[in-house]
């Protein structure tokens, strides 16, 4: 990037996600039991593959670090909603195909140093396009590439300094191409789980800013954390759907619990989604995951609808999660249209 320092762009959306804090609640994976007096949880232990869960910082209240700014999305609303009913006028929106890049960031190649099988990635496929095809897209497997890199793997996304911004980027613009209508997925440590991913921009900031868009092959693309992908270390927490997650940012979805007041709040336009109630948290933050059972809170009481746990776009363990809405999926869809050139 230019001379221009990064630290400048912060505002500009290159900033990842810090915590949701809640009094009451520490959040832990589906599968942890929760002790309701104290608000906290005992770990459960599972081995795979010789390793234990305990050997991992399990996901926590940062799990998805994509950050929104509730002023930059609602500035952005306006000019989209007038995109979009242009490109709406009674169109059918056809199924398309998305080609889909994997790159392994690893320390070695041992599982517990940022390995993935080939069979987690073809299993990572299959989650994707069940998840995404009432949207009609579908995902195409193009290319698989790993790569050992220490450096990367242990400080791609934990390090938010100029410094570590300019290391993902250089990562990223090492394999990408830039193409807007192709996802490249990157797996790195993040941490060792104590952030599952993020997406660095929703897609309409390279059409925004030129130094964005000249940028873009070290800046797009989805970073997930090793650990989330199916059948890898801890398979009693990650079933595949935080790419999902990440990738719904990537086709333009804010978090179901987004808001302009920022946490604890109803007031606000949330996601810019009518079909998704409104919600004052993360479900995380309020979700007892004792037994097995997603049972759903209502954050705002006075607004219709619970909190949406079923909603790929919360933050609920992911054995709750089953869906996008149907507003969900005509704004991705205009999205990918209109930022990503994906229609046909």
């Amino acid at each position: 990037m230019r001379a221009t320092s990064l630290a400048a762009y912060f505002a500009l959306g290159l900033r990842i996600a810090g915590t949701y804090a809640s009094p009451a609640f520490t959040f832990r994976p589906y599968g942890w039991q929760s002790d309701r007096s104290g608000g906290r949880f005992a770990a459960k232990t599972h081995s795979h593959t010789g390793l234990e869960s305990t050997d991992y910082s399990p996901p926590h209240l940062d799990a998805c670090g994509t950050e929104i700014s509730a002023e930059n999305l609602a500035t952005f609303e306006k000019q989209f909603r007038k995109q979009r009913k242009a490109h709406r006028a009674g169109d059918e929106v056809p199924n398309v195909v998305i080609p889909v890049n994997f790159y392994i960031i690893m320390a070695n190649e041992t599982v517990g140093g940022g390995y993935v099988s080939d069979q987690q990635i073809e299993a990572q496929m299959e989650v994707m396009n069940a998840a995404f095809s009432p949207a009609g897209i579908s995902w195409q497997h193009i290319s698989t590439k790993r790569v050992i890199n220490p450096l990367w793997f242990h400080n791609v996304g934990v390090d938010q300094t100029d410094a570590g911004i300019q290391l993902e980027m250089e990562m990223k613009a090492s394999f990408s191409t830039g193409d807007p209508d192709v996802l490249d997925v990157y797996s790195t440590g993040l941490g060792m789980g104590n952030l599952l991913g993020y997406v660095r921009l929703l897609p309409w900031r390279y059409s925004e800013d030129p130094i964005l868009a000249e940028n873009r092959a070290g800046l797009d693309g989805a970073i997930i954390t090793w650990l989330s992908f199916p059948n890898g270390p801890l398979p009693q927490y990650f079933l595949g759907y935080n790419l999902v997650h990440e990738v719904g940012h990537w086709a333009g979805l804010a978090h179901t619990f987004n808001s302009v007041e920022g946490p604890g709040t109803c007031e606000g336009p949330g996601d810019y989604v009518s079909d998704t109630p409104v919600q004052a948290y993360a479900a995380h933050l309020t979700l007892d995951p004792a037994g097995g059972v997603c049972l759903a809170y209502d954050t705002c009481a006075d607004q219709p609808g619970i909190d949406p746990i079923n909603n790929f776009m919360d933050y609920a363990p992911e054995p709750c999660k089953t869906e996008f809405t149907p507003g969900q999926i005509a704004r991705m869809r205009d999205v990918l249209a209109l930022y990503r050139e994906i229609e046909t």
